[in-house]
């Protein structure tokens, strides 16, 4: 890609944001994220997964540059994610470091998954026996 410099009163602003995306595990969701000029400035694009405080970076710029082959670049900005896993599933934001302009999409993961039984065991060390736990995860289905 390649980027002309031009000299501008106005404010870098995200005309274009990222929209929410409900997708299915195992497809491809792609988040846009389009400015009003051209920048030649640094870009990242961040996810925060799971609650988790700080973002995880998935690529970086310029030149565009993915932490993995699940991440590419779409349009000038945007970010694709293919085989998405329901891990995927969290906030997503675009960032352009200079003047700190950003957007968020969340993504939403849904497929079909099967009820789970997990097992715990607690080691009793009074009775010198072990104690068994199961707990059923509900069944979710999305069609």
């Amino acid at each position: 890609m390649c980027l002309l410099k031009i000299s501008s009163s106005q404010e870098l602003e995200i005309v274009a944001p990222p929209n929410d995306a409900v997708v299915t595990a195992g497809s491809t969701v792609e988040l846009g994220c389009e400015i009003n000029q051209q920048y030649e400035g640094p870009f990242e694009w961040l996810t925060y997964i799971g609650g988790q405080q700080g973002g995880t970076q998935l690529c970086y710029g310029p030149p565009f540059t993915p932490i993995s082959s699940k991440y590419s670049q779409f349009g000038d900005y945007g970010l694709e994610i293919s085989n998405v896993e329901w891990r995927d599933a969290g906030k997503y934001v675009c960032k352009f470091l200079r003047g700190n302009v950003r957007a968020t999409a969340v993504v939403i993961v849904v497929g079909q998954w099967m009820s789970s039984f997990f097992y715990f065991c607690v080691y009793s060390s009074s009775e010198m026996s072990f104690c068994h736990f199961k707990i059923s995860v509900i069944q979710i289905i999305f069609t």
